[in-house]
């Protein structure tokens, strides 16, 4: 029953950075977030038709470290990563919401978790290891949202910053690309039996946490910094605009 409190969580994550979008941002921008979670949630449908042609070439139980690494980085963070980042470019490509590089963050992790919630009723309906799904259930959020956020960051710096374009929609594949299947091999490492597998997952948790961690607090408080400022400078305005009116009558 671990799947529950996955999905609790799934919900319960989505809800407070719906509920801080809405507060922090403007309703419109909250709600594109739902439609881009639905999208994210509908891309299991690709990835999974790739990841299963993928992996029928790899049939063996106890996999050798070079096809464990072919599993892990080609099969699944290669084809994932690419979809993912080809259906976050569909989804915002046209998009006027975007202010500041914390909203393709919170756009892409949006995406990332609709995914995550996809896959996580994949799992309950059809475990692909029945003995291991409890590692999927535990590692499947913490992945997506760090790899979620490490490619909204680079990708929101085309989106609201005059930078070079190539190289941070680069960066916005390669570094999740390389995050996630890092993340991928200690997960298959562990279920595989190969020893270094859970001190490689403990790492790569602790490290992907806490850099995310940082970023979502100092982005969340610095967007929520300049909304305030914003608001008492149109306070200021109407409070100045009344006096002029006042003094005129």
């Amino acid at each position: 029953m671990l799947w529950i409190p996955a999905l609790l969580a799934n919900i319960a994550l989505t809800a407070a950075l719906y509920l801080y979008a809405r507060r922090w941002r403007s309703r419109d921008f909250a709600g594109s977030l739902v439609s881009t979670y639905i999208w994210g949630a509908v891309m299991i449908i690709p990835i999974m038709v790739f990841q299963t042609a993928a992996f029928s070439y790899i049939s063996e139980d106890q996999m050798s470290l070079p096809l464990l690494l072919i599993s892990a980085f080609g099969c699944t963070a290669l084809v994932e990563t690419i979809l993912k980042f080809l259906a976050l470019y569909a989804d915002t490509r046209r998009t006027r919401l975007y202010r500041l590089r914390f909203d393709a963050v919170l756009i892409t992790v949006f995406l990332f978790c609709g995914f995550q919630l996809a896959e996580l009723l994949f799992l309950i309906i059809n475990p692909i290891n029945r003995e291991g799904v409890w590692l999927r259930y535990l590692t499947g959020l913490p992945l997506q949202v760090c790899t979620g956020a490490l490619m909204g960051c680079f990708y929101g710096r085309t989106k609201t910053f005059c930078v070079p374009y190539v190289f941070n929609n680069t960066c916005a594949i390669l570094l999740p690309f390389l995050a996630h299947g890092i993340w991928e091999t200690a997960i298959l490492a562990c279920l595989n039996g190969n020893a270094f597998g859970p001190p490689l997952l403990i790492v790569c948790s602790a490290a992907a946490l806490g850099l995310t961690g940082w970023l979502f607090v100092r982005e969340a408080l610095r967007v929520r910094g300049l909304t305030l400022r914003a608001e008492a400078e149109e306070a200021e305005r109407i409070r100045r605009r009344e006096e002029e009116e006042a003094n005129h009558e």
